[in-house]
């Protein structure tokens, strides 16, 4: 458990929840309306496309240059990424208002920064969002953080599922050594030995 506040930032469609705890107590839980849905109005408005046009953009083609890279980009792309900034920048203003709140709560500043939700993998928004504010900036990956051995999920499915992970852990908590591994030990002996004839007949 950190014990310094950390930050939870998930940007949705519509708005963004941002939540805040330190040495793993909760510290508050607040609502910004913007969101996913803000990023498409910008764009279809700065370019005179319909909305539909819009979020197939924002979707597969929005970016955001970092200074690094704004030294070699195009001035198609320099214009491009200040539309993705004007709205990724209201992001970044909600998540320092909720840096302030914490330092004031707990004379701490937030060492982390967890981000989740399908605008956060827009490319350059986690390099941008660290350089802004100067806090090291992590993908929330918390359906990966289920999975029991193997191959964790991928960024987009992580910041797609977000709620359905928060609600297993809700259901379990976070202790697996609690959890029931039917696959081991005496609760597999017996379902060898005494399910398979209970299998077979609640089948029918």
């Amino acid at each position: 458990v950190d014990e310094k506040p950390i930050i939870v930032a998930v940007v949705e469609d519509s708005r963004m929840i941002l939540y805040a705890q330190h040495a793993g107590q909760p510290i508050f839980c607040k609502e910004a309306l913007i969101g996913g849905s803000d990023l498409t109005h910008e764009i279809a408005e700065a370019y005179g496309v319909p909305v539909e046009e819009a979020e197939r953009i924002n979707a597969g083609h929005a970016f955001v240059l970092t200074e690094r890279q704004k030294t070699t980009a195009s001035q198609d792309q320099l214009k491009f990424s200040e539309v993705v900034a004007s709205v990724v920048k209201r992001i970044f203003s909600e998540v320092k208002q909720a840096n302030l709140t914490c330092r004031n709560l707990t004379h701490h500043h937030p060492v982390k920064i967890y981000v989740s939700g399908p605008t956060t993998l827009i490319p350059g928004f986690r390099s941008a969002f660290q350089e802004e504010m100067k806090i090291s900036v992590f993908p929330l990956q918390a359906l990966s953080a289920l999975q029991v051995g193997g191959v964790p999920y991928s960024e987009a499915v992580d910041a797609s599922y977000l709620l359905a992970a928060a609600t297993a852990l809700c259901l379990t908590g976070p202790e697996r050594s609690k959890a029931i591994d039917f696959r081991k030990g005496e609760f597999s002996k017996k379902r060898s030995k005494e399910g398979s004839a209970e299998d077979r007949g609640s089948r029918f």
